[in-house]
């Protein structure tokens, strides 16, 4: 019972550093990243997606 405790906590601290530690914090970083240069770039287009007329591509 006492091994089976332990590896729960192992997991639990595993999982803890992941994704509260400095791996979460860098990916949620990278992902804030990824979307603010997304929105850079669409507001750098010359005609913006959200202004273009005419037909739409069908899939």
């Amino acid at each position: 019972m006492l091994a089976l405790l332990g590896r729960v906590a192992v997991l639990l601290m595993v999982y803890g550093l992941f994704f509260f530690g400095p791996f979460g914090i860098y990916s949620v970083g990278m992902a804030l990243f990824l979307v603010g240069a997304r929105w850079s770039l669409a507001l750098l287009e010359d005609k913006p997606r959200w202004s273009r007329t005419g037909r739409r591509r069908r899939m």
